[in-house]
C-alpha cells in the first residue's frame, strides 16, 4: 500500500477574504505616538481605536454594524486621558471599556447603545477610575472567566490585580518585575499570568492566587525586540520572538512550551522559524483553541496562520492572508460573530 506523501490537514485550503473597500473605513486617524500595546480592540458591538488629536488621549468607538467608507462628520470623540493612550480593553462580559494613558490611572467607561449602524451613538460615560500605579500603565488584560477581574502592568515595576466593580486593587505582584512588561496574558482558565520583559529577555509566569516568586522563569527568545505570548490548552504556551538559528542568523521563531514543572521550560517542545518575509516587525500570536490554529498579527502586510498538533514538528504553516496596505495593529472579534454558514473560522479587524 502506497503511503501518503501529503500531510493530512483540515485547513489545507484556509484563506483570508478582505471586505470590499466601500465597507471599510478609509479616514481613521490612528494615534501615532509610540505604543507597546495593540492599536485596536473589539467586542460584540464596537471597535475602539486611539484617535490622533492634539495632546493625545482620545478614543473613538464605532459600532460594528456601521460600514464605511467614511466615518460620519462630527462623530463624537472621547477625550479619555490628558496623555496619549497606552492601552485599551473591552470588558468580556459587560458593556464597559477600560483605558489608560501615560499618567498611570485606569478609567472605566460605560458604553452606549450601539444602535443598528445607521445612527451615531452617544459618547461613553465615565463609570470609575482605578488609581494605584505610580507610573505609566501599558497593559490591560481581563480575566478570561471571572467577572470584573483585570490585571495591569506598569513602569512602576508592579503588576496589579483589580476588582473593576468595586474599583480597588486586590493584589500587587512585585517579585521579579524588573521593568515594565511588554506583554501580559492570562492562561485559558485564569490560573496563571505571563509577563514578558524585553530588556531581560525573560518570561515569568505567576499564580495570581499566591504571593511570592514566579512559578516559571525562563528565556524564550534571545532577540532584543521582546517576546509575545499566548496560551494553549493542556498547560502549553506559545511564544514568538527573535532568536539565533544554528547558522548564526537572527530570525523570528515560534516556540511551544510545556508548563508541567519548572524544569520543563529548559527547552521548548517545538520551535520553528516563522513569518520570514515580514521583515523585522513585531508579531503577536493569537491561538484559537477551537481549531488548533495559531495566527501571527501585529504589523506588516500579512496575517500568517499555523496549524498546531501533537505529532511530528507540531507547528505547520498553513498559509497567509496578504493585505493591500500595511497595517499597524490587528485584533480578532469574538468567536460568536463569525459566519459559520460561509465556513468563517476567524475574523480580524485591522487598522493602519
Amino acid at each position: 500500500e502506497r503511503g501518503s506523501i501529503v500531510r493530512e490537514s483540515k485547513f489545507r485550503h484556509l484563506f483570508g477574504k478582505p471586505w470590499k473597500k466601500d465597507l471599510c473605513f478609509t479616514d481613521v486617524r490612528l494615534q501615532t505616538s509610540t505604543n507597546q500595546s495593540n492599536g485596536i480592540k473589539t467586542n460584540d458591538e464596537f471597535f475602539a481605536v486611539p484617535w490622533e488629536t492634539a495632546g493625545g488621549g482620545s478614543i473613538v468607538t464605532v459600532p460594528l454594524a456601521m460600514k464605511g467608507p467614511k466615518i460620519p462628520l462630527k462623530y463624537p470623540i472621547l477625550n479619555a486621558h490628558p496623555s496619549p493612550i497606552s492601552d485599551l480593553e473591552f470588558h468580556p462580559f459587560l458593556p464597559y471599556l477600560v483605558s489608560t494613558g501615560r499618567e498611570g490611572c485606569i478609567k472605566i467607561w460605560s458604553l452606549p447603545d450601539a444602535g443598528d449602524g445607521n445612527s451615531i451613538p452617544e459618547l461613553p460615560e465615565e463609570f470609575g477610575v482605578l488609581d494605584g500605579h505610580k507610573s505609566r500603565c501599558s497593559q490591560l488584560r481581563f480575566h478570561p472567566s471571572a467577572n470584573n477581574l483585570m490585571t495591569s502592568g506598569s513602569a512602576d515595576k508592579t503588576v496589579k490585580l483589580w476588582d473593576v466593580e468595586k474599583q480597588n486593587s486586590l493584589y500587587s505582584i512585585e517579585n521579579g518585575i524588573s521593568e515594565q512588561p511588554n506583554d501580559i496574558q492570562w492562561n485559558m482558565d485564569g490560573s496563571l499570568i505571563s509577563c514578558c520583559f524585553q530588556k531581560e529577555k525573560r518570561v515569568r509566569l505567576y499564580d495570581p492566587r499566591q504571593s511570592g516568586d514566579p512559578v516559571f522563569d525562563f528565556e524564550a527568545h534571545s532577540g532584543v525586540k521582546g517576546t509575545y505570548t499566548c496560551f494553549m490548552e493542556g498547560n502549553r504556551m506559545i511564544t514568538v520572538g527573535f532568536s539565533k538559528s544554528k547558522g548564526g542568523k537572527t530570525g523570528r521563531s515560534m516556540s511551544i512550551w510545556e508548563l508541567a514543572s519548572p524544569d520543563s521550560v529548559s527547552s521548548p517542545v517545538a520551535s520553528k522559524i516563522v513569518a520570514e518575509n515580514n521583515f523585522s516587525a513585531v508579531m503577536v500570536p493569537y491561538y484559537d483553541s477551537a481549531t488548533g490554529v495559531a495566527y501571527l498579527t501585529g504589523r506588516g502586510n500579512a496575517i500568517f496562520y499555523y496549524e498546531i498538533n501533537n505529532s511530528g514538528e507540531m507547528i505547520y504553516p498553513v498559509g497567509q492572508s496578504k493585505t493591500s496596505i500595511g497595517y499597524t495593529a490587528a485584533t480578532p472579534v469574538p468567536k460568536r460573530l463569525c459566519d459559520v454558514k460561509t465556513c468563517e473560522i476567524e475574523r480580524f479587524y485591522l487598522v493602519s
